[in-house]
């Protein structure tokens, strides 16, 4: 059977968060100047490539990250739902809170805060997302922009040992490269490339998390 490469990418930076702002007030948050420059260089780095389709969170600063690829291969955007950022409280919290209800996450599949999503349930559609899309495509790469918070559960699913600070120093943005082989999906990140623009880079222990 062909296989179907998905290039799940986390978004490029954007503007800080605002605690007490809603979903729908979050989902409006552009990119920085920088992240901008980040998505046009995300686009020189894959528009060579046989991409197919380009699937995005219905958040702006997805979005706005592979709007650069998309115009270069003349395709449309395809909004998902299933794509959008896991939320771990109704509202935007602080940066401590936040840390402390992610490790609580971490730690136990099906905590979940009041109006949260435990990691299983972001796992999960993740998961659903990856067979919605290897049967659509099935032998061709697709690109899904997406959230840190949702890329994080879905590695760990792949990937037990995966350690919650490797996810918290994953850079903004970075792309992983999701194939399905044999029966499991396996995730390495993309070439040699984070699409970092600082000092961050993918730790080694995801950078090929499907290899043991």
């Amino acid at each position: 059977m062909a296989v179907t490469n998905v290039l799940l990418v986390r978004h490029a930076a954007p503007v800080t968060p605002s605690p007490g702002a809603s979903p729908e007030v979050d989902s409006e948050r552009s990119l920085t100047d920088e992240g901008r420059e980040a998505a046009v260089a995300l686009a020189h780095q894959l528009k060579a490539m046989p991409i197919a389709a380009v699937y995005s969170s219905p958040y702006r600063r997805a979005i706005q990250t592979v709007e650069p690829l998309a115009a270069a291969l003349e395709l449309e955007i395809t909004p998902r739902d299933d794509l959008a950022e896991r939320w771990l409280a109704d509202r935007i919290v602080n940066d401590d809170q936040w840390l402390d209800a992610y490790r609580r996450t971490w730690a136990d599949l099906d905590f979940c805060p009041p109006g949260g999503e435990s990691r299983r349930d972001t796992q999960d559609r993740a998961l659903t997302l990856l067979e919605d899309l290897r049967r659509r495509h099935e032998g061709e790469v697709v690109v899904a922009s997406t959230h840190g918070g949702l890329i994080g559960c879905l590695l760990r699913a792949l990937d037990d040992d995966l350690s919650l600070e490797d996810v918290l120093r994953m850079p903004m943005p970075a792309i992983f490269s999701l194939k399905h082989r044999e029966v499991a999906w396996h995730a390495s990140t993309f070439a040699a490339a984070t699409m970092s623009f600082g000092t961050s880079t993918i730790p080694e222990r995801i950078k090929d998390p499907g290899s043991r």
